[in-house]
């Protein structure tokens, strides 16, 4: 799923490039796969979720969240006059609704057949992904399909629902959306990304829209939203899974440790479930354990870039460089995000960044052990491989801040600053404990 990021460089931005021109050949040669594979659609038996009325919705929305949260809620499935009078003239001729939902995914898989679609791509709205179909050259993920599906097919009168994806139609286990829709007692899975009316995907959650805002929040680059996504859809694997990511990063072991809890109780692949273990096993400083752990899961499931980075970070911390490059080449290989390319692409291109990555990584758990001296001399040691790297100073910060050193943690914060500006201020910016 997406995080926005900043291209630096005409070279990453050619770079970049290419690697969305072939995650488009990609998708191309998929859509054939699989349209050839799939001709006559395949009927599925599910309970539809919940439905709400805007009402009722919102009051369900309120009761969950506080007020500052709820001014971060966005309905990603909200229509406009502009889209419901497409969905009406799409569907000009048809007698039924099946014929309407296939009406209305040529409409939209047309686009996707051309070429126009891309494995990622920002977070949208339904009313954002409409405003962007008109736009020359832009290229639309599998998301960006889905909720304007579900929309249209709602305005013509369609059960439809967002649908998120755990294993496609082939096996591939990679996050993917589509659409449901209901006819009576039967259901169908919408793919316009895929070219699929009736895609066989093998793992899938049907999203009420509840859950649809939930995993809308889940993709943000706030991690308020994270949080929020956690109370509107605390069922759903990525959204735990996400959740449980950002928790080890912080260092906030113990909550992680509950969320993993919560994660395994819940339908996720044996990838999933490999990939969450060592993330923790990582965040714990079990480096070896979570190599071990993240091999499996890219067993399973190659196509993942988040698991190659995280194994990348285990060989860092490790202190097994020549492996975490390996890592984070195989990463560029799997759909991610502009700003995840760039992060793997830096430490491709400046080997002492990357073992000072591993060593600042390392002082960050024993920081959380609340063995300072030993946090000091993995900083010292990663300074001294590469002397520009902002974040060393900013952990050696804390590391004297705690040890009552406010002299020299106010030193090294500066220079954190100075060479990146964009961190946030610390304790040891203002010299005090």
């Amino acid at each position: 799923m997406t995080r926005s990021g900043i291209i630096k460089s005409t070279g990453f931005l050619a770079s970049a490039l290419v690697l969305l021109l072939s995650w488009s050949l990609l998708v191309h040669f998929k859509q054939a796969r699989l349209a050839a594979a799939s001709a006559t659609p395949t009927y599925i038996d599910f309970v539809p979720p919940k439905s709400y009325t805007a009402s009722s919705l919102m009051q369900e929305v309120r009761a969950r969240l506080t007020p500052e949260e709820l001014a971060l809620v966005v309905n990603p499935l909200l229509s406009t006059p502009e889209i419901d009078r497409w969905a009406h003239q799409a569907t000009l001729g048809a007698t039924n609704d099946e014929s309407r939902a296939m009406m209305l995914f040529n409409e939209l898989a047309q686009r996707a057949q051309a070429g126009n679609t891309n494995m990622v791509a920002p977070t949208r709205t339904a009313q954002q992904v409409f405003a962007a179909w008109s736009q020359h050259g832009e290229l639309l993920a599998c998301k960006d399909y889905s909720v304007l599906y579900v929309v249209m097919a709602r305005a013509v009168g369609i059960k439809a629902y967002d649908v998120d994806v755990d294993e496609e139609a082939d096996g591939q286990q990679a996050p993917h959306s589509c659409a449901a829709i209901v006819f009576g007692n039967k259901g169908l899975l919408v793919d316009p990304a895929l070219c699929l009316f009736g895609a066989a995907h093998k793992q899938f959650h049907v999203l009420n829209d509840l859950q649809a805002i939930g995993l809308y929040e889940d993709q943000l680059a706030d991690p308020k939203c994270w949080e929020i996504a956690c109370k509107l859809a605390p069922d759903l694997p990525l959204v735990q899974l996400n959740y449980l990511d950002y928790l080890v990063d912080l260092g906030r072991l113990n909550e992680a440790r509950g969320v993993l809890q919560t994660l395994k109780g819940l339908d996720i692949t044996p990838a999933t479930r490999d990939y969450a273990d060592g993330k923790l096993a990582l965040g714990e400083g079990r480096a070896e354990d979570a190599v071990e752990l993240l091999l499996k899961a890219i067993a399973i499931n190659p196509h993942n870039f988040a698991y190659h980075i995280c194994l990348a970070t285990a060989y860092a911390e490790a202190d097994k460089a020549t492996k975490a490059v390996d890592c984070l080449r195989d990463a560029l290989r799997c759909p991610m995000t502009a700003a995840s390319a760039e992060f793997a692409r830096s430490f491709l291109a400046d080997t002492n960044g990357l073992a000072a990555w591993g060593l600042v990584a390392r002082a960050g758990k024993w920081m959380t052990k609340g063995d300072f001296v030993a946090a000091l001399q993995y900083c010292d040691k990663a300074i001294k491989l590469r002397p520009e790297y902002a974040e060393a100073y900013y952990v050696r910060a804390y590391a004297k801040q705690a040890k009552g050193d406010t002299n020299g943690a106010s030193e090294d914060y500066n220079n954190a600053i100075r060479i990146n500006p964009g961190l946030r201020p610390t304790d040891a910016s203002r010299g005090t404990p």
